[in-house]
């Protein structure tokens, strides 16, 4: 849920595009959407791009270790627009967008990783939900810090709980009559 809540809906609450605010960010608080955030590539660089076609925006490239992706509805695409960092909303229905592979995982599976393509994907000019250089990074930064801080305290609690629970059985098995 923290993609859910602590990066994609803030990535729509916090957008200039209001028609995007009001379009998507209702339904996904409601549950009704799914949204994934694409940032990591495979390479380390930033490969993934757009490129102005008239009003619509082609963006190409690919995104690794995506959390929510085999599920989501909404991908918002950290890619280069223009020379600068850019987030764009790529509903994941549209042509072009594949998931190339969904990771088997050790443990943790509950939520989906997996590799998301974009061949040639058109969108909206309108869909960039945030453009801004620097201030681009920042303003990921802050989500991102907010959610891993959400994410570690899960973890401290859920291991808190497993080894209370481990310690209890413990005490309370038996070997033998002992």
């Amino acid at each position: 849920l923290h993609i859910q809540n602590e990066i994609t809906a803030y990535w729509l609450a916090t957008t200039q595009q209001e028609a995007l605010r009001n379009k998507y960010l209702s339904q996904m608080l409601g549950g009704h959407l799914l949204g994934c955030t694409c940032d990591t590539e495979l390479t380390g660089h930033m490969d993934t791009t757009a490129t102005r076609d008239g009003d619509d925006l082609i963006v190409t490239g690919s995104k690794a270790y995506i959390v929510n992706a085999y599920h989501a509805d909404l991908c918002f695409v950290s890619l280069m627009l223009d020379g600068e960092m850019a987030t764009v909303l790529v509903e994941k229905n549209r042509p072009g967008v594949r998931i190339a592979k969904l990771f088997d995982k050790l443990g943790t599976r509950c939520i989906d990783s997996t590799i998301v393509e974009f061949a040639d994907v058109r969108v909206p000019a309108t869909n960039v939900v945030s453009r801004r250089g620097v201030q681009q990074l920042i303003h990921w930064n802050m989500v991102m810090t907010r959610a891993r801080f959400l994410i570690g305290a899960d973890a401290y609690f859920i291991h808190r709980k497993t080894l209370e629970r481990m310690l209890d059985y413990g005490k309370r098995r038996m070997i033998g009559a002992k």
